[in-house]
C-alpha cells in the first residue's frame, strides 16, 4: 500500500485519519489516486456526523463550537480512561532525539519489513538494550529520510468507506472519544484482542525494499585446465525431503508445481487424512523461490505452524526464512528480506505485501473458518498471486467455488497403499434416553453431562453404578481381546471423567481420561504414542495432525451434529490406519439415529478410497 497522502497534512489538531481524508478529497488526483466520488463518504457528511463529538476543533472553531457542544461533559468522561496513556505517548520526553544510530535503525527496518507495526508493537520487538533508548522521534527522522513509511491505523479504504488497516473491518468501525486529539476518533473493535487501533494511531512499514534474489541450488564443479575458474551447473532447485515421495504424492507434486507455473488460482489439495499433503507443497514452493517471488505459508494453529517452519528450514537450507507465530518472532539477522515467511492466520494480519504464492494449510481448521477477518487477510496477500489451500476435510462451499474458477488436486491414498478405514455405524436406540447423547446434547452445563439432569430415573447411571452403552460395551471388548486399542471420543468435556471412569470400572484397566483443560494432556498423548494406554476417553482435541500407532477410534453419540459435524467425524476417522506398520484400523460410529454428517462422512472416505482405486494407487 502506497504511503497515505495526507501524513504530510496531520497535525494535533488534524489526526491522521482525518488528514489523509482530506487529502484524498483534495489531492487525490495529484497523488495518483482516484478522487472519492460524492456518494463515496463525503467530506461535508463526515464533519456534519462528528461535530457535535468536537470535530470542529480539528477546523479550529474550538473556541465557538466546542463551548456549545452538549456532548462535552460525556466525551470527557469517555476520554478520563486514555488520559495515562496520552502523558505516556506525548509527555514523557519532549526533549529532541537524536537521529537513531546505526545498529538501532537497522532493527526498526527489518523487524518492519514487509509488515505494517505500531509504535508499540515496534518496540515490543526491539532487543532490551535498543528498547530503552527508543524514542518516537527516531521513527520520525526515518521517515524523513524516507526509509520508513506510515499510515493511519484506521482510515479511508479505496472505496471512502472507513475502514481498518490491519484486518479489513469496515461495518464494524465505531467512533469514540480520544484524548490524545480531543475528537472522536475511528477504532476498529473486530481485531482489538491484539491491539487498539485507532484513526489517530499509526502504522508503520519500511520503504519497499528491493526484491530478495532468486533462491538457487547451482553446483560449481572443480576448476580443470580447460576452465580455470570451475563449472556452474545451473540445476533446478529441489527440497530435500526426509523420505521418497509416494507415486499419489509424486502425481499430486507434479500438478500443484504445473497449478502454480501457470498461475492458475485458486488451487484445493484435497488429500485423505494422513496422506502426507504438506510435504506435495514443498515443490511448488522450490518453483517460486527460484523464479524469485515471494512466498507465504500459513495456518491457524500454532503448533502446525511452528512444524511446518522447521520442516521447511529443513527442505530448503540456506533460503532466507522468516517464521512469525504467537511468542516467536525468527527473522533474519540482516541483508534482505525474507523470500518465504512462515506465519498463523493471525500473525499474517500485520503483514504488509502481497505474495507471489500464498500456501494455506488446514484451511478448514478453528479459527480460520469462522472468522471473517483472517479470512479477508488471506485473500489480500493472495491477492495477483496463486493461493492454494490444503485440507482432507474441505467445505462443500470452497470445492464448489474452486471448482468453478479453478482446480481440485487429490491425494486419494495414503504412503502405505491401503485404503482408509472405512466407518462401521453402530445404532442402538436406547442412547437417545442417556443423559447428554443423541440430539439433545449440549455444549456442556447439566444437559451435557454424562451423569444426567438433576432429578432424571438414569441420574449416576454411569458415574455411580459403572453402567455402560452396551454398543459400546460390545465394541471396546471386541478390540481389547483382539489386542487392539481404543481412543473414544465423546462430545462435551463433562463426559470425559464419568465415562473413564466407568470403563475403568466394567474393565479393570488403566482407562486415560484428557480434554482441551486436561493438565495430563501431552502426558496422554506421548503414552498414546508409545503404546503404553489401551483405552482413552478424550473429546475433539485429538481429533486432527496426531498419529497413534495401532489405534482403533468409537465415536460416542455420533450423532451430535453440534459437536461431530461432517469434517470432524472424516478427521476422527482419519487416526487409525497412519502408518506402514499398522495401515489398518477400525472406526466406529455409535449412535442413537443415522445423522446427516455421519452419512457425509462415510461418503467422503469411500468417494477417495474409490478414486484411489482407479488412479492405481492402492496395493
Amino acid at each position: 500500500m502506497p504511503p497515505a497522502p495526507g501524513a504530510t497534512l496531520a497535525t494535533k489538531a488534524l489526526p491522521l485519519w482525518l488528514a489523509e481524508l482530506l487529502a484524498r478529497r483534495l489531492f487525490g488526483s495529484l497523488a495518483g489516486e482516484r478522487v472519492l466520488s460524492s456518494t463515496f463518504f463525503p467530506l461535508y457528511k463526515v464533519y456534519w456526523r462528528l461535530r457535535g463529538a468536537g470535530l470542529a476543533a480539528a477546523w479550529g472553531f474550538k473556541d465557538t463550537l466546542w463551548q456549545d457542544n452538549p456532548w462535552q461533559d460525556t466525551l470527557r468522561q469517555q476520554g478520563a480512561t486514555q488520559e495515562q496513556d496520552v502523558e505516556v505517548e506525548v509527555g514523557a520526553d519532549k526533549a529532541a532525539a537524536a537521529p537513531p544510530a546505526g545498529a538501532l535503525a537497522e532493527t526498526v527496518l527489518r523487524v518492519t519489513s514487509g509488515r505494517y507495526l505500531s509504535v508499540s508493537e515496534i518496540k515490543a520487538e526491539l532487543p532490551r538494550e535498543e528498547r530503552a533508548a527508543f524514542r518516537q522521534e527516531y521513527l520520525d527522522d526515518l521517515v524523513r529520510r524516507g526509509s520508513l513509511r506510515f499510515m493511519a491505523a484506521v482510515g479511508p479504504g479505496e472505496s471512502g468507506d472507513i475502514e481498518c488497516r490491519r484486518c479489513g473491518s469496515r461495518r464494524r468501525i465505531a467512533f469514540s472519544w480520544c484524548a490524545r486529539c480531543a475528537i472522536a476518533c475511528p477504532e476498529c473493535p473486530e481485531c482489538r484482542d491484539m491491539g487498539r487501533m485507532r484513526g489517530c494511531d499509526a502504522l508503520y512499514t519500511a520503504a519497499e525494499p528491493p526484491a530478495p534474489p532468486a533462491f538457487r541450488q547451482d553446483t560449481t564443479l572443480a576448476a580443470t585446465p580447460a576452465a580455470p575458474s570451475g563449472v556452474t551447473l545451473v540445476t533446478p532447485l529441489q527440497p530435500e525431503l526426509p523420505f521418497a515421495l509416494s507415486k499419489a504424492q509424486a502425481q499430486a507434486a507434479g500438478e500443484l508445481a504445473a497449478a502454480s507455473a501457470a498461475r492458475q488460482s485458486p488451487v484445493l489439495v484435497w488429500a485423505a487424512c494422513g496422506a502426507g499433503k504438506t510435504e506435495v507443497a514443498f515443490h511448488a514452493v522450490a518453483r517460486e523461490l527460484e523464479s524469485g517471488g515471494r512466498v507465504l505459508v500459513t495456518a491457524p494453529r500454532r503448533d502446525v505452524v511452528i512444524d511446518l517452519y522447521h520442516r521447511l528450514e529443513a527442505a530448503f537450507p540456506g533460503c532466507r526464512i522468516g517464521g512469525l507465530w504467537g511468542g516467536g518472532r525468527f527473522l533474519p539477522a540482516a541483508g534482505p528480506s525474507p523470500q518465504l515467511i512462515v506465519a498463523t492466520t493471525h500473525q499474517a494480519m500485520r503483514l504488509s505485501a502481497s505474495f507471489s504464492l500464498v500456501i494455506l494449510d488446514e484451511c478448514d481448521a478453528f479459527p480460520y473458518n469462522v472468522t471473517p477477518m483472517l479470512q479477508r487477510t488471506i485473500a489480500r496477500l493472495s491477492e495477483g498471486g496463486v493461493f492454494i489451500q490444503m485440507t482432507a476435510t474441505p467445505a462443500l462451499s470452497t470445492r464448489r467455488q474452486v471448482a468453478a474458477s479453478g482446480r481440485i488436486i487429490y491425494i486419494p491414498a495414503r504412503h502405505h497403499g491401503h485404503p482408509l478405514p472405512v466407518p462401521s455405524l453402530h445404532l442402538d436406540r436406547s442412547l437417545a434416553s442417556w443423559p447428554g447423547g443423541g440430539v439433545e446434547a449440549g455444549a456442556g452445563g447439566e444437559v451435557g453431562r454424562w451423569g444426567g439432569r438433576g432429578g432424571s430415573s438414569r441420574e449416576g447411571a454411569a458415574g455411580d453404578t459403572g453402567q455402560v452403552p452396551k454398543v459400546l460395551a460390545e465394541v471396546i471388548g471386541e478390540t481389547l481381546a483382539g489386542g487392539g486399542r481404543l481412543l473414544v471420543f465423546v462430545p462435551t468435556r463433562a463426559m470425559v471423567a464419568p465415562v473413564a471412569r466407568s470403563l475403568q470400572q466394567n474393565f479393570n484397566i488403566e482407562v486415560a481420561g484428557v480434554h482441551s483443560a486436561s493438565p495430563e494432556r501431552d502426558l496422554v498423548r506421548e503414552k498414546l504414542r508409545s503404546r503404553e494406554l489401551a483405552l482413552v476417553v478424550c473429546t475433539t482435541i485429538f481429533e486432527r495432525g496426531l498419529t497413534f500407532p495401532g489405534v482403533d477410534v468409537a465415536v460416542l453419540f455420533a450423532d451430535n451434529e453440534a459437536v461431530f459435524d461432517r469434517a470432524t467425524l472424516v478427521q476422527i476417522a482419519g487416526r487409525p490406519g497412519r502408518t506402514t506398520a499398522f495401515p489398518e484400523g477400525r472406526v466406529y460410529f455409535i449412535a442413537a439415529r443415522k445423522s446427516r454428517s455421519m452419512l457425509g462422512a462415510v461418503e467422503d472416505i469411500r468417494y477417495l478410497n474409490r478414486l484411489a482405486g482407479e488412479r492405481k494407487l492402492l496395493l
